[in-house]
């Protein structure tokens, strides 16, 4: 499509005539008509040329160009006495993919032709389009704000011989485009963080702005271009992938502009100071474009800002303060690290022949952590401070301790022969050891089945010539978790068989149901009765009946579950059956086997 469109847009002067897709194809193809904001291609051979009589060399561009402006070239070092074009190409040519499709961001129809002297001279004289036209309705000179922002600032002259040999690129800005693209935007994962840690950078979700210092190329960001809090980070690099172009040549206006892509992480250093944090990420500037860099450090690159929240030192809170045995103490943790491993908390002294309490805590992404320890007859009597560990992500051990006094127990009490009414009390701690023991499931004969193992649906008469649905209930399962560590379990029922028919007819196909046409729904309910005297079996809010589904006979569907935390006690898992009969199945008695496994999951 575009290739006929080309071939249409010949331009003739005088005897001389040339394939406009041929120089196109030729001159993207070789990467001439990049036109990003990049140093210009020289070309074939050692031509140089000047452009309204001033050399710009491949770190700069000509600037202030408006439509309908002439530009004198001349150059030197070119083929002798050969046909050259002068053509305009749009940015995207740099980046197309796939690259034969290139020929379609190059206005040919504005090209003008010219021929060098016997020495190699060469003088054109190009009139910038009032409206830049090419195959690809996305193509435009100047190029959009969109395309801009992805690094893709200039336009390009390019000098090349009729069949396409380039042999001269000079990158344009037109005074009426603003060349300088958006900041990048990143996202930093996590946003608080302590020496040590990983943090990752990406594309935010709804990004304005992108790494546009060497949009063509995929380019690298060392750590040291990284700062945190004005600090080099220790470790770790960016990647930022370069800016693509998806033509579709079906419905071109449908292509597809992916700007650069920076991806990557990098390891926050020691120094920083606590708090917000200025995260400043710097990418070197190979383009002749200034860079938004406001550092002296990163003159003319292009830099990214952030923040993240940099953790100060590790600390610990007790509630209460002091308290005897038996006494629960909410230990409250700030500023430790999210990326290192569980904290440990635990009283200093421990009593004569005794061991202290402990316990651990698992770190929140904003470094603060929640624990509980009770006070023991193993912890030492006097101040006895509660201390918290963790090793970090980066190996170094975080400490931390707060005062608490472990207070004795009373056990004399004197009252003073004073007048009036007088209280005196003493302590008597009061304990008991509940051993856990088993996990168990048992069934119990439900409704009108004949036992607890077998179950009968409601019989169906064929001849209605659809499918008919045989009802139940299967027997109750009786879930009994008295292991006493509250870890969770789970109930799931599989069929081992389809349903099979005891006095088979015909084709054998025709004397099975298949196991996926029963269906139930699941309950769960507290028990009742003589095994649940003196108070409630469970709770019966933390145990879940499944999702109605059918069954299978390869794939386990959930009856009941508890999750870890709780689902101690005495649990009824039921569920109402439905069998569709096909219509077509022969006359007899047909049955399956359902087989119920209980799943414990283990403490933690």
């Amino acid at each position: 499509m575009g290739n006929k469109r080309h071939e249409h847009g010949w331009l003739r002067r005088g005897a001389t005539a040339f394939s406009a897709t041929a120089l196109a194809a030729g001159l993207l193809t070789a990467g001439l008509l990049a036109g990003i904001a990049g140093p210009a291609f020289a070309g074939t051979g050692s031509a140089t040329c000047t452009f309204n009589g001033t050399s710009y060399g491949p770190t700069a561009a000509v600037t202030g160009v408006t439509a309908g402006e002439s530009i004198a070239v001349s150059c030197t070092g070119v083929p002798a006495s050969t046909t050259l074009a002068v053509v305009e190409a749009s940015p995207l040519g740099g980046v197309i993919t796939p690259s034969s499709d290139a020929e379609n961001e190059a206005d040919v129809a504005a090209a003008v032709l010219a021929t060098s002297s016997s020495t190699g001279d060469y003088s054109a004289t190009f009139t910038v389009p009032t409206t830049f036209s090419a195959t690809d309705p996305n193509a435009a000179c100047p190029p959009t704000q969109a395309q801009i922002n992805a690094g893709l600032v200039d336009c390009a002259l390019a000098i090349a011989t009729t069949s396409g040999v380039p042999y001269y690129e000079q990158l344009i800005q037109y005074k009426s485009q603003d060349v300088t693209p958006a900041a990048p935007d990143v996202a930093l994962s996590p946003t608080t963080a302590t020496t040590g840690d990983s943090v990752a950078v990406s594309e935010p979700s709804s990004p304005t702005g992108y790494f546009w210092g060497d949009a063509l190329s995929s380019s690298t960001i060392p750590a040291s271009n990284i700062l945190v809090g004005g600090v080099a980070a220790s470790a770790g690099s960016l990647t930022v992938a370069p800016a693509s172009y998806a033509y579709d040549s079906t419905t071109p206006a449908d292509s597809v502009l992916t700007p650069p892509e920076v991806s990557g992480s990098f390891t926050v250093p020691s120094g920083v100071t606590a708090g917000t944090a200025a995260v400043d990420i710097f990418e070197s500037n190979v383009t002749p474009d200034a860079g938004n860099s406001t550092s002296s450090s990163f003159s003319n690159d292009v830099e990214a800002t952030s923040s993240l929240t940099q953790l100060g030192t590790a600390a610990i809170t007790v509630s209460p303060a002091s308290g005897g045995i038996g006494t629960v103490v909410t230990v409250s943790g700030t500023n430790w690290d999210p990326q290192g491993g569980k904290v440990s908390v635990a009283f200093t002294t421990a009593s004569s022949g005794g061991t202290v309490s402990s316990t651990s805590a698992t770190v929140g992404s904003d470094g603060s952590f929640s624990a509980s320890l009770s006070v023991t007859s193993g912890d030492a009597v006097g101040s006895n401070p509660i201390t918290a560990t963790q090793t970090s992500k980066d190996g170094s051990t975080l400490t931390a301790k707060a005062s608490f006094t472990v207070t004795a127990i009373s056990s004399t009490c004197t009252i003073g022969g004073t007048t009036g009414t007088n209280t005196c009390s003493v302590e008597q701690i009061i304990s008991d050891t509940v051993t856990g023991t088993t996990l168990t499931i048992t069934e119990e004969k439900t409704g009108t089945n004949p036992s607890a193992t077998a179950v009968t649906l409601s019989p169906i008469t064929l001849g209605s010539e659809v499918n008919a649905d045989a009802t139940g209930h299967m027997n109750t399962l009786q879930v009994s978790d008295n292991r006493g560590t509250l870890a969770g379990w789970e109930v799931t029922g599989l069929m081992e068989t389809d349903f099979t028919n005891s006095t088979p007819v015909g084709n054998a196909s025709d004397n099975v149901i298949p196991a996926s046409n029963l269906a139930w729904t699941p309950a769960v309910s507290l028990i009742t009765g003589a095994s649940s005297a003196g108070g409630p079996s469970g709770v019966l809010s933390e145990v879940t009946a499944g999702p109605r589904s059918a069954l299978s006979t390869t794939t386990p569907a959930l009856l009941c579950e508890a999750a870890a935390g709780g689902g101690g006690g005495g649990f009824n898992c039921s569920a109402g059956l439905s069998l569709t009969v096909p219509p077509y199945v022969a006359a007899g008695a047909y049955s399956a086997t359902l087989k119920l496994t209980v799943v414990g999951t283990g403490p933690s």
